[in-house]
């Protein structure tokens, strides 16, 4: 008797054990399957054509390793955002659009004219202010209704500030014409897309700037400058159109220290058209 009771528990034992064994092989077997069920749909998601996708159409512009060189850099910078034929065709630009704030919205109009002349219009329901630069010398015009027109002449950092507004290329294309220059361009992620990090030097308002390009498009997609006052200044660009052989960023986001501060609305953009006298 004592025999057989001891054989029946081992056989009982015997059987939990395999009973186990089969649960964790039907799990280890359902987690497989979800896995390769989200790869799938990630490479779905990824690639909707179903098609390998090669290294030159994912980096038509060249691998971010090898657009560490300045020299392959410049050359994939100009194709992607300005062709020589614009370049040399462009005497001025006329921007309008809108401002953004949490305090209030604004109505903008901006001619830039080489070799570094701009006029800025923006204008609210109660006031409008023009902020001009023209060799050299920069003017303020505040004007309201029944009052009359308050001009002032900028000095300082802040006519530095404008003074660098009116440039007529951007800050990494200025550093192809020796316009301060490039410290070094690095592979870099954030939010796990990859970029190129570019980080400038010049001797102006901002005397460091770090602009993350992105690898596919070679566009600007954010800029991070120190202001004066210590503070962080980032600025983020989408709605990328080409417009007269320059890719224009329709759409701008400003923060400092991480808080909004504007938003800049592009609606309209067209070049030799705007009219700039001093």
């Amino acid at each position: 008797m004592p025999s057989y009771t001891n054989t029946k528990r081992k056989r009982v034992k015997k059987s939990r054990e395999a009973s186990l064994k089969q649960r964790l092989a039907k799990w280890l077997v359902l987690a497989l399957v979800t896995i390769g069920s989200l790869v799938a749909v990630w490479k779905l998601i990824m690639n909707p054509g179903g098609n390998e996708v090669s290294q030159e159409e994912l980096y038509p512009y060249g691998i971010p390793s090898a657009l560490t060189d300045q020299d392959t850099f410049r050359i994939a910078y100009q194709a992607a955002n300005f062709t020589e034929e614009a370049e040399e065709a462009t005497n001025s630009v006329h921007i309008s659009g809108r401002i953004e704030s949490t305090e209030q919205n604004q109505e903008f109009s901006l001619v830039r004219k080489l070799p570094q002349s701009m006029r800025l219009t923006v204008k609210t329901s109660n006031y409008e202010m023009t902020i001009g630069v023209h060799e050299g010398r920069v003017w303020q015009r505040i004007r309201m209704p029944q009052r009359e027109d308050v001009l002032n002449i900028l000095e300082g950092p802040e006519a530095t500030k404008w003074r660098e507004q009116a440039a007529f290329l951007d800050r990494i294309a200025r550093t192809f014409k020796g316009e301060g220059f490039i410290l070094k361009i690095e592979p870099t992620t954030h939010e796990y897309k990859d970029y190129l990090r570019v980080d400038i030097s010049s001797t102006g308002y901002f005397p460091t700037v770090k602009v993350w390009i992105d690898p596919h498009t070679m566009h600007p997609s954010f800029q991070q400058e120190e202001l004066p006052d210590g503070t962080m200044q980032e600025t983020k660009f989408s709605d990328y159109r080409r417009m007269h052989g320059i890719a224009i960023p329709f759409k701008s986001e400003s923060s400092t220290d991480g808080v909004f501060a504007r938003r800049i609305v592009i609606e309209s953009f067209s070049i030799n058209s705007g009219i700039l006298t001093s």
